[in-house]
């Protein structure tokens, strides 16, 4: 497959950017999983909100409800985590699921909710792509985004530019067509939002988020006219329900990171120096192609960091050969020409320095319990050693579980000492092992515990 390295400029012609109207549109986070597929971590920290985020009943996006969304720079407490996922409680208790990248920990106290306007999740999810006018003041225009369901205040034709510039959605001619002949699940995906024609000069264009139908944006001022004559009245009390950000906060990978329609899922797995990539997309195509993007931090992303690009819409894998000793992260994105839109979870692969692959001569001593609530708590100290690999700890119904073979958690970090097991019953046997790249080498001591 042909790999090209486009540098942006499409942007630049992306002036005609201004809204018009309302919609539909998708979010992402990997929801290939399964909701609670995976085991549960014990967490303890608190943790701050990095951007408004839906508090969800289960940790995955298509299976679950949102019971509130939690204010920017809101305090919780982090209590459990599991696949990408915090399992978090407020200051009066309730407990829900956030995606662990909007929470980052801090020293700060919990804060109350006092204060802090409710949001009327479901009047937003109806709205979406809307421009909406408050009849009870001057008219004021709003647009409430179809990707995050957040509301901004449409001042004047500039700021309708700077939302087209920064919400605007990359199409090829190809599809634009097909909307213009009003195919139907091209439509029904795309109602609400702004369109931007890459393959010509960046032509935009509002989906009307009722009929469909496409209003061409010549310019700023004209988007803005074109809002407020599709716009919709609402009084002050509904339009309270609705949670509001400035232009200037907008994160598109933020957005899209809590995007319960559309997703990417990446998985990979290392053979030697090369690194096998394999994705799948969930309710959504990306007509562009794709960026993989690769970087030694996590969350890689494009234009920024390395990457392949994949002209190909249909493509599903990724190859990255020769690969140094080191540790790698790796993400594939929808293509919007000049940028990402939608993201896929991040992996990280490791590869091993051939020089760490043999066995360490220390020990490691393995000690655990079982707590009031049934889960088991591991805890191990290294002796005359390290394991720059991380650990495998493994578990069975059996005396001396091995990996592989056994039921096992890999831990990446070399620094790690504890780990968690729930959902267990019975006797359960444990070890926690140096990890090689694909072996064990330096076993713990065998310990069992009754669940």
């Amino acid at each position: 497959m042909k790999k090209i390295k486009i540098w942006g400029g499409l942007f630049a012609l992306v002036l005609v950017l201004a809204l018009a109207g309302s919609a539909l549109a998708n979010e992402s986070t990997p929801s290939e999983y399964a909701c609670n597929q995976d085991p549960m971590y014990t967490r303890d920290f608190n943790g701050q909100v990095t951007i408004s985020a839906r508090l969800r009943d289960m940790p995955c996006m298509d299976e679950s409800a949102v019971i509130r969304v939690l204010a920017k720079d809101k305090v919780i407490k982090v209590i459990g985590e599991m696949d990408g996922w915090y399992k978090v409680k407020d200051s009066d208790g309730q407990t829900g699921w956030v995606g662990a990248t909007l929470i980052k920990s801090t020293e700060a106290a919990v804060t109350s909710d006092a204060g802090e306007a409710a949001t009327d999740t479901g009047l937003a999810a109806r709205l979406k792509g809307y421009i909406l006018l408050q009849v009870e003041q001057h008219g004021e225009a709003w647009y409430v985004n179809p990707v995050n369901s957040f509301r901004y205040f449409l001042k004047d034709g500039e700021t309708a530019f700077n939302v087209m510039r920064k919400m605007g959605l990359g199409i090829s001619t190809a599809n634009l067509e097909k909307l213009k002949a009003k195919e139907k699940s091209l439509v029904d995906r795309l109602k609400g939002r702004i369109v931007l024609q890459v393959e010509n000069h960046g032509e935009a264009y509002y989906v009307n988020p009722v009929t469909g139908t496409l209003s061409y944006l010549k310019n700023g001022w004209e988007a803005y006219n074109v809002m407020r004559n599709l716009s919709l009245g609402i009084k002050d009390s509904d339009l309270s329900q609705i949670e509001s950000q400035d232009v200037e906060e907008y994160d598109s990978e933020s957005a899209t990171a809590d995007n319960s329609g559309n997703s990417i899922a990446l998985t990979g797995v290392l053979s030697g120096p090369k690194a096998n990539l394999a994705w799948t997309l969930n309710n959504m195509t990306s007509s562009l192609g794709f960026k993989v993007v690769m970087a030694d931090h996590e969350n890689p992303v494009y234009p920024g960091d390395e990457y392949h690009y994949y002209t190909d819409a249909n493509l599903r894998t990724d190859a990255w050969d020769n690969l140094a000793a080191g540790t790698y992260y790796f993400r594939v994105c929808e293509y919007l020409g000049g940028k990402c839109g939608v993201y896929s979870n991040n992996i990280k692969l490791i590869v091993p320095d051939t020089a760490a692959n043999s066995e360490s001569d220390g020990s490691i001593t393995l000690t655990g319990s079982v707590n009031e609530e049934g889960i088991g708590i591991l805890n191990w100290t290294l002796n005359d050693m390290t394991s720059p690999l991380g650990f495998k700890v493994v578990a069975a119904g059996h005396e001396n579980p091995v990996y592989p073979g056994d039921t096992y958690h890999y831990y990446s970090d070399a620094d790690l000492r504890t780990d968690s097991w729930s959902d267990l019953s019975g006797t359960s046997y444990f070890r926690v092992c140096e990890y090689l790249g694909g072996k064990c080498g330096v076993y713990s001591n065998n310990i069992t515990l009754e669940f």
